[in-house]
């Protein structure tokens, strides 16, 4: 039974149409470093008249991360931003061929801190009086109007946006405190919290986080650990026995307060239930983002393209390691896929170093020139005195860390009386330049010839475990998900293909894509042919079964590189393997 590269036949065609956002491949950033190129995000498939709102955010960031664009020409900042200068979250309108020029331009610049950095970029036809927090990926609306705080809950519940439900606004962060204070113009907000159930007992009101405990008794209580709260000095303390509900940006300033549920006041509906933008879920409204890494750490996340017509979130995966590339583990727990297909499994790393293949040698400061390197006509030969090796074999060093020169790999090239001979991929400009921290021990011996004064060790190469991912769904989704692997449409175009392309079949009329004919082959001879269609018949008949009863995903789906699903084309299709 072969292994389908997709599930669907005549809808491969749909992929990649439409609006989306992309996003460009991970990177690792160097720490402590401005104005680094964060390019590759790009918006299609908006109307080029349209004014669209674009929003870039942070999500995940070490401390003192910002981005900027270098050029902003077209684009209008929304409502309590501005387009100059470094930032942590920024939303501004524009066509889409404006924005993508700015987006073209991001820098990012980083701290002493080593972590992750996710960048998030979104993207929607602009919508008036709504305001988008690319950190969280909610939008919110404010009411000027007004209301009582009953009303306030009330009649944001009663509010839909883009496919979901509003709420009166929660306020669970500092962030999101902020992007109140800076976007909504008025004061003495209400927002989900109060304590009209029992006195001095303050909860959420509202929204996904509900009943959430805030902070227990008035002006002398205590805040909930690890709960945000930002009362100002001596609130709330119920003055005059009658003040149940909350409000921010009291007076104006950033601070909350305790207000009698009867006053009228401007309020905020909040909508959206998720905390990572990627999970956002709403209609006509488009995003993706990207992980890099400030400084060089291990990562291990990925992006699975179903198309539009899988839910992606009915699958899950896992990584699973070995020692030897033959025994895997599987004690990792399965992680599910978020509504784009994205899955951070880097916490299931397992980061115990195994033996590697080879030695390296390292070369560091000593007394004696035991090693030294020729760079001429672009080539750098390093060597090492044999005297050194002891029952190491020269042949066996693969890697080599110089100095402060380099340190990475070698190539052995032979031995001669006195010396081993290596390859460096690599100029060492350090040495040629004057640049080492070790100077001292670098003679010039001229004839391009630069002598270490240095002691050698060698130790065997470590290496990572070997890592895999597997993905895994749910018997139930897996059955209905096969209901429309193969409709009355494939199997007609399927054999529209074949007899419209004649005997020698080498006519493509009706199938755009090399996936439709590897996905045509379903008895995997590498031939679309009449066996192939009358086996798609009775399948749909119901006569046959293309799949075991019951199928497992391994049996009927293969993981590929997008850039190798890419390059199957009419033509090279059937030189892929199952």
């Amino acid at each position: 039974m072969r292994i389908l590269l997709t599930i669907l036949l005549s809808l491969v065609t749909l992929f990649g149409f439409g609006q989306s956002v992309t996003a460009p491949e991970p990177k690792s950033f160097t720490i402590n470093t401005a104005n680094q190129d964060a390019s590759g995000f790009s918006l299609s498939g908006f109307s080029p008249t349209a004014t669209l709102l674009c929003a870039i955010g942070l999500p995940q960031a070490p401390s003192g991360t910002t981005f900027y664009l270098s050029t902003t020409t077209g684009l209008t900042p929304a409502s309590g931003y501005t387009m100059t200068g470094n930032k942590t979250r920024l939303a501004f309108t524009g066509t889409m061929a404006s924005i993508n020029t700015a987006l073209a331009t991001l820098k990012v610049n980083t701290n002493a801190t080593s972590g992750n950095i996710q960048i998030s970029v979104s993207a929607t036809v602009n919508p008036t009086g709504y305001y988008y927090n690319p950190t969280n990926g909610h939008f919110y609306r404010p009411i000027s109007s007004g209301a009582n705080f009953a009303n306030a809950i009330t009649l944001s519940s009663q509010q839909t946006f883009k496919g979901q439900t509003g709420y009166l606004v929660t306020i669970t962060s500092n962030d999101e405190d902020l992007f109140i204070f800076n976007n909504v113009p008025q004061s003495n907000i209400w927002f989900a919290a109060d304590d009209r159930t029992t006195e001095a007992r303050w909860v959420i009101s509202a929204g996904p986080e509900v009943n959430t405990l805030l902070r227990i008794g008035n002006a002398s209580g205590t805040n909930q650990q690890g709960v945000y709260n930002n009362w100002a000095g001596g609130e709330p303390n119920d003055w005059g026995g009658n003040e149940d509900a909350a409000v921010t940006k009291w007076g104006g300033g950033f601070y909350w307060n305790d207000l009698s549920v009867a006053n009228v006041n401007p309020y905020v509906i909040e909508f959206g239930t998720w905390t990572n933008p990627d999970d956002q879920t709403f209609t006509e409204f488009y995003s993706n983002s990207v992980i890099h890494s400030n400084g060089n750490t291990l990562r291990a996340q990925f992006t699975f393209n179903f198309g539009s017509n899988v839910d992606e979130t009915k699958f899950k995966s896992k990584i699973i390691t070995s020692n030897d590339d033959i025994t895997y583990n599987t004690n990792n727990s399965l992680v599910a896929l978020n509504g784009i297909g994205r899955v951070d499994l880097t916490n299931q790393i397992d980061t115990v170093m195994i033996s590697g293949t080879g030695n390296k040698a390292t070369i560091g400061v000593g007394q004696a020139e035991f090693s030294y390197v020729n760079i001429s006509n672009g080539t750098t030969t390093l060597y090492i005195d044999l005297s050194r090796f002891g029952a190491t074999q020269p042949s066996s060093i693969n890697s080599v860390s110089i100095l402060d020169v380099y340190n990475g790999p070698v190539t052995y090239q032979q031995t001669s009386t006195y010396w081993a001979h290596y390859i460096v991929p690599s100029t060492l400009t350090k040495v040629t330049d004057g640049t080492s921290s070790f100077n001292s021990s670098i003679r010039n011996a001229g004839y391009n010839n630069w002598a270490f004064m240095s002691n050698i060790t060698f130790a065997q190469n470590t290496m990572n475990k070997y890592h895999k991912i597997s993905m895994d769904i749910q018997q139930s989704d897996l059955l209905t998900l096969l209901g429309s692997a193969v409709t009355v449409s494939d199997v007609y175009l399927a054999f529209r293909e074949f007899a419209d392309r004649g005997i020698l079949g080498d006519e493509s009329k009706y199938f755009t894509s090399g996936i439709q004919f590897h996905n045509a082959d379903v008895n995997d001879d590498g031939v679309f042919d009449e066996r192939d269609c009358y086996a798609l018949l009775t399948h749909l008949q119901g006569t046959s079964s293309l799949w075991p009863n019951p199928p497992a995903l391994g049996e009927i789906m293969k993981i590929v590189t997008s850039t190798a699903y890419d390059n199957i084309t009419k033509q090279n299709w059937n030189t892929y393997t199952g």
